[in-house]
C-alpha cells in the first residue's frame, strides 16, 4: 500500500474501520473533492482497490461518473464537465441546475462560464445540503471547508479521524498545492455569483 492507500487488493482485516458503517463524501466536482479523499485515504477509509490520479475509484466508473468551497472561486476556477455543454453529463447537468435556480434557459447557450459554474454549484451544493439535512444526529456529519483544509491539511486530518473514532493515521496530511486554491478577490462578476449562489453559501458559513 503506498502513501495514499493505493493496493492491488484490499487487506480488511488490517483496516480498523472495517465492518464500520460507510462514509459518505459528499461535495461539488471541482471543490477540493481531491483533498477530501486524500484526506480520508491518510485515515484508513477504503476508497477503491483501484484508484487513479484524482483518487476516485475507478471500479464505479462504468456504473456512475462521479468538502465545500466558496462558490466565487470555485465560479471563477475552469469549468467542471457539469458545467460544460461539449460534455454529455454537462448537457444534461446544466439545464437541470438552470431550471432549479429559475433562471432562463434561453440564456443558458450565451451565458459566460461562469455563470455555468455558479449554477451548477447551487444546484449540487443544493442537494449535498438536502442530504446533510435529512440527517437527524449532529455528531454523525462532519463539515470540512476547502479553504480551511488547504490553511491547516494536518487539524483537517486530526478532525476526520476524531469523526471516525479517533482511528491512527495511516499517512500523513495531504500537500497543498498553492496553485488549486484560487481565491474570492471581488470583482464585476461576483454580485452575479452571489445572486445565484449566496443563500446556500450562507448557510455553510461563507460570505461574499
Amino acid at each position: 500500500m503506498d502513501e495514499f492507500g493505493k493496493a492491488d487488493e484490499y487487506d480488511a482485516a488490517s483496516n480498523p474501520l472495517a465492518g464500520r458503517e460507510p462514509v459518505i463524501l459528499l461535495g461539488r466536482g471541482g471543490s477540493g473533492t481531491r483533498l477530501l479523499s486524500q484526506l480520508a485515504l491518510s485515515n484508513g477509509v477504503f476508497l477503491g482497490n483501484a484508484l487513479n490520479a484524482s483518487f476516485d475509484s475507478v471500479e464505479w466508473v462504468e456504473t456512475l461518473y462521479d468538502l465545500v468551497r466558496h462558490p466565487l472561486s470555485s465560479a471563477l476556477r475552469r469549468t467542471h464537465m457539469t458545467s460544460r455543454l461539449d460534455n454529455p453529463v454537462g448537457r444534461v447537468v446544466l439545464p437541470a441546475a438552470y431550471l432549479a435556480c429559475g433562471l432562463d434557459l434561453a440564456r443558458m447557450e450565451d451565458d459566460e462560464p461562469y455563470i455555468h459554474n455558479a449554477v451548477t454549484w447551487a444546484y449540487q451544493i443544493d442537494m449535498v445540503l438536502a442530504a446533510w439535512r435529512a440527517m437527524s444526529s449532529p455528531e454523525r456529519r462532519l463539515q470540512l471547508r476547502y479553504e480551511e483544509v488547504c490553511a491547516a491539511p494536518a487539524k483537517a486530518q486530526r478532525q476526520l479521524s476524531d469523526f471516525l473514532g479517533g482511528v491512527a493515521a495511516t499517512a500523513g496530511s495531504p500537500a497543498i498545492d498553492c496553485s488549486r486554491i484560487g481565491d474570492t478577490r471581488i470583482d464585476a462578476r461576483a454580485e452575479r455569483v452571489r445572486a445565484i449562489c449566496g443563500r446556500l453559501a450562507g448557510e455553510l458559513g461563507y460570505e461574499f
